[in-house]
């Protein structure tokens, strides 16, 4: 197989339309990492729903929004490029779109008119540049229009949003409009107060333009009515703005640049506008250049190509290829995109399950990023939790009376609110089981009840519905326990990918500075939680608690238990490292030495029923259980904490062993495509590539990227129009508005599995480099892969056979590498020189930060 050149490459992945799109979620995402859009037509318009990833009507103190899914965000404007009033469509059945992928940029070539769009990334300006041919005597108007009217209210919460024209340094009139948004929600009690802002600033270049509003005044001048009494009553009643472009025009340039703030001393319109300026200072020609020297680069990092004579491996490739171009244009903000909409999101800033973000759905964005060596797409991420370390630091004594840090599950951007002490007395007392919960008091259930229900803490709350005109739940019968209020293996997963970022890149002042402080408050709270007590056996066991939105009331749930020994471990292995908080030690490796193991089968209580000649497989926790499902082992320590992959069958043969048992007996009970291994957030494909499946984990993730199981696992298919996925490629899955690429993430972290894993078999070990794990015999493949330790991989393999290897060291340090080709000699060289010639099942060779090494058959 040729190795295609980096353009070629990527370009198998490109969209490509015949006409236009029948529902606007199946349209081009576009986006510059912090600012995007779904890019969709009319028969006479380009349209463009704006988001960013850091505008939110309200945080975790919000009193407004107590029912399922009303909170929103994200959204700064629609914008239409419309190009006709009176006479022929322009867009219809021989409209021709492209989305090229290498560039980023979408060509759009509808009758007469063409379009090329794409978001920069450094000015984050979307450029549309038009040519339009047709002898059309009207106006193209560009429709700025607000996400809803003027002035919303919901309960104590208030969104504002206004339309001006401004001016653009250097003109001599008005020739920009600015959306402006203003979230705002007041606490008279407390005094307490939370304020966003956005603006977007739209304007057009190569033509004369006049700025027009259907208002007394043309939307010249302000009309606002200052210190009204009364908001909503009497808001401005035009929500759009329109830009008009000159009769004959032939060429124009539109941009579209945001900007946001948590501040209210900012002001947001001077910074948009300033963005503007500096846009339009550089003018698209020499943005488009910058714009694709950015992207290559970025390909240039890493690839994966692959083939074989059926096509699945070209089409697991190109959806890998599609799933980065996703990433590189939303994760690049202060803040991660949203799971279920990205900064896609096309019709509004509603959608299902609201702002909030779920790690067990967020993670299956950012599995693969790390082993892609794109470090730079995780810094949203880390942002994002780093930034609430101090709330979920008060979280865990206020709500579970211990040291550390709580990251919940379900979390607002800024973390969990900080309760009132009275409030967070009661909590801790009901959640420790230390107060019946038939006996919480009137003020707590007062206060829950306008608290968002889908928040972890809250979680307890079940579906409402409405008595007398009054929002009323119904709660979940189990106490205080929701599917995710004790799901604490989330913070343990969030906490390890703090400290596979050092694995990856050996940046020692990363991992001091912003791992360290995570992995030792997650730690801590493992090992000072009320409910980790010792048990009968001496061992440090979790009690009620919970596992996988289940389990309710188990003793040593799955997830929280290998939660608590990842954390240890990587806590003393990242202490070690550091040289910190070296007191401590003894301490924590009595505790490590003595934690509750993985829950088997074969353990008392256990939650599984067993048919004869089962084997011992992963339990998801023991008795006593309130709610469950006793019919399926688990799989979570097969793609967790490293905790099982193949480097496990050296350093820790019997949890292998457990884990080839448990993933085995699944195909043999399910089969290999079944619900159970086959959903739109199953890891399944990531679990079997991990343990050398090759045929398994390929058709399960070929089967996970037709939607096969769509119409029984979606979430509100039938509102969703029941369809499995759009032309993009992208679904639905959560619901309404919620554009996803879960699956995509979850086939690409597969892929880098089966090609190039280098975990160390357990959490804390040192990793160990395994090349082609689960390729297919028949596949012919080349990559470039990043592994912990700081390496890059270049290898291709042909019919079975490993030829070039090629293996960059980053950082220095020592090598361990699997015998790539399972049996006789081989050597690794460098610069000339051999470093390893033997048939050891493990090479370790030191290296040098720069040095290139390359591994053949001797």
């Amino acid at each position: 197989m040729k190795l295609l050149n980096r353009r070629d490459l990527v370009s198998r992945a490109d969209l490509h339309y015949r006409g236009t799109v029948k529902r606007r979620e199946g349209g081009f995402p576009i986006g510059d990492g912090q600012m995007g859009a779904m890019l969709f037509s009319s028969p006479s318009a380009l349209k463009f729903a704006l988001n960013r990833c850091d505008v939110f009507a309200a945080n975790s103190y919000t009193n407004s929004f107590n029912r399922r899914h009303s909170d929103y965000g994200y959204g700064v404007g629609f914008v239409d490029v419309d190009f006709v009033d009176y006479g022929e469509d322009v867009f219809g059945e021989d409209t021709v779109q492209h989305l090229g992928l290498y560039e980023a940029c979408a060509n759009v070539q509808g009758r007469g008119v063409c379009a090329r769009v794409f978001a920069e990334a450094q000015s984050g300006a979307l450029c549309v540049r038009v040519k339009d041919d047709r002898d059309y005597c009207g106006s193209v108007q560009v429709k700025v229009d607000m996400m809803r009217p003027s002035e919303y209210r919901v309960l104590s919460n208030l969104a504002a949003s206004r339309l001006t024209m401004e001016k653009r340094s250097g003109q001599n009139k008005p020739d920009t409009v600015v959306l402006k948004q203003e979230f705002t929600e007041t606490d008279e009690r407390t005094g307490s107060r939370y304020y966003c802002a956005s603006a977007l600033a739209v304007w057009a270049e190569g033509c004369d333009v006049t700025l027009r509003m259907n208002n007394e005044v043309g939307g010249r001048e302000s009309m606002e009515i200052g210190n009204r009494e009364f908001t909503v009553i009497g808001k401005p009643q035009e929500t759009q703005m329109r830009l008009c472009i000159a009769p004959g025009t032939r060429e124009f340039t539109v941009y579209m640049v945001s900007a946001s703030t948590f501040s209210e001393e900012e002001d947001i319109i001077r910074t948009v506008m300033e963005k503007a300026d500096a846009a339009s200072a550089q003018g698209e020609e020499r943005l488009l250049i910058r714009h694709r020297k950015a992207w290559a680069d970025f390909w240039d990092k890493s690839y994966v190509q692959m083939e074989s004579r059926d096509g699945t491996a070209q089409k697991l490739e190109l959806h890998y290829t599609y799933f980065f171009y996703l990433m590189n244009s939303s994760s690049r903000g202060k803040y991660p995109p949203n799971f279920g909409g990205m900064i896609f999101s096309p019709c509004g800033d509603y959608r299902n399950w609201g702002t909030m973000q779920w790690w067990n759905n967020l993670s299956l964005y950012y599995n693969a990023v790390q082993a892609s060596g794109h470090f730079e797409l995780m810094e949203p991420l880390f942002s994002f939790y780093g930034g609430m370390s101090e709330a979920c630091t008060t979280a865990a004594r206020q709500q579970f009376g211990t040291d550390g840090m709580y990251i919940p599950e379900v979390t607002w951007f800024n973390g969990p609110q900080v309760l009132p002490e009275e409030i967070a007395e009661e909590m801790r007392a009901l959640y420790l089981f230390n107060k019946p919960w038939e006996e919480k008091s009137d003020q707590f259930a007062d206060f829950v009840d306008r608290k968002a229900p889908h928040e972890s803490r809250y979680n307890y709350k079940f579906y409402e519905h409405f008595e007398d005109g009054r929002v009323v739940y119904d709660e979940r019968g189990c106490g205080p326990y929701g599917a995710t209020t004790y799901m604490f293996g989330s913070q343990a997963a969030i906490a390890y990918n703090f400290w596979k970022q050092y694995l990856y890149t050996k940046d020692e002042t990363f991992l001091r500075e912003q791992a360290y402080p995570i992995i030792k408050g997650v730690a801590k709270f493992f090992m000072n939680f009320p409910l980790t007590q010792k048990g009968e056996d001496g061992k440090y066991h979790i009690y009620r608690t919970c596992t996988g939105e289940a389990y309710f009331g188990c003793t040593d749930g799955m997830e929280n238990v290998a939660g608590m020994r990842a954390m240890v471990a990587v806590l003393l292995t990242a202490a070690g490292i550091l040289g910190e908080d070296r007191d401590q030690w003894d301490e924590w490796k009595r505790f490590a030495k003595d934690m509750a193991p993985l829950p088997t089968t074969a353990m008392e209580g256990d939650t599984c029923e067993l048919k004869e000649g089962d084997p011992v497989m992963w339990s998801n926790g023991r008795e006593p259980i309130l709610d469950k499902d006793r019919h399926n082992a688990s799989l979570y320590p097969c793609d967790h904490f490293d905790l099982s992959s193949y480097a496990t069958q050296d350093v820790d043969p019997d949890t292998y062993r457990i884990s080839m048992d448990t993933l085995t007996a699944q195909i043999r009970k399910h089969g290999v495509v079944s619900r159970y291994t086959v959903s739109e957030m199953s890891g399944a494909a990531r679990m079997y590539a991990a343990h050398g499946f090759a045929g398994e984990w390929v058709e399960i993730a070929d089967a996970q990227l037709d939607c096969v199981n769509a119409a029984e696992e979606y979430c509100y298919f039938n509102d969703t129009g029941r369809i499995a996925q759009f032309e993009n490629r992208l679904t639905v899955r959560e619901g309404v508005n919620c554009i996803s690429a879960q699956r995509l993430g979850n086939v690409a972290a597969g892929i880098q599995l089966a090609l190039c894993q280098s975990g160390g078999g357990a959490p804390g070990k040192e990793p160990v480099i395994k090349l082609f794990a689960a390729v297919p015999d028949d596949w012919n493949i080349h990559f470039r892969l990043w592994c912990q330790g700081g390496f890059a991989v270049e290898a291709s393999m042909e019919h079975g056979q490993p030829k070039a290897i090629r293996i960059l060291s980053t950082a220095g340090g020592y090598l361990k590498l699997y015998h790539p080709y399972g049996e006789g000699t081989y050597r690794i060289i460098c610069e000339g020189k051999v470093r390893f010639n033997g048939t050891d099942r493990i090479a370790c060779v030191k290296t040098a930060p720069g040095e290139e090494l390359y591994v053949e058959r001797a």
